[in-house]
């Protein structure tokens, strides 16, 4: 039985595409790196954005440094969720666990 299961995992695994997945965390991490960097600059606060824009920060860098906190806060919010999927993933297949349970059911 545990072969089985470890077949099905090892097939689901295996054809999934996790490159965009990996490649989006390193794009989103990169571009919050650039907006903590250009905020950090003694000249970019010198930099004020028109009324035109829309924006309802007056100037670049405490723009950026906002876009950079919010990005911030996703992540430790997104890594919060996946703790949880782990957990509840491995609780799911645990020997005594119900998909383990409805396996041997089916079988």
């Amino acid at each position: 039985m545990a072969d089985i299961i470890e077949q099905m995992r090892r097939r689901y695994l295996e054809s999934m595409d996790w490159s965009p997945a990996f490649k989006s965390g390193i794009t989103a991490i990169e571009a919050l790196g650039r907006c903590l960097i250009v905020t950090s600059h003694p000249s970019a606060a010198l930099i004020k954005l028109g009324e035109e824009s829309g924006y309802v920060r007056e100037r670049l860098p405490v723009l950026l440094h906002d876009c950079a906190v919010m990005g911030m806060d996703t992540f430790m919010d997104t890594q919060m969720r996946m703790s949880t999927i782990v957990r509840e993933a491995t609780e799911l297949m645990e020997p005594s666990g119900p998909v383990i349970s409805l396996l041997h059911f089916s079988i």
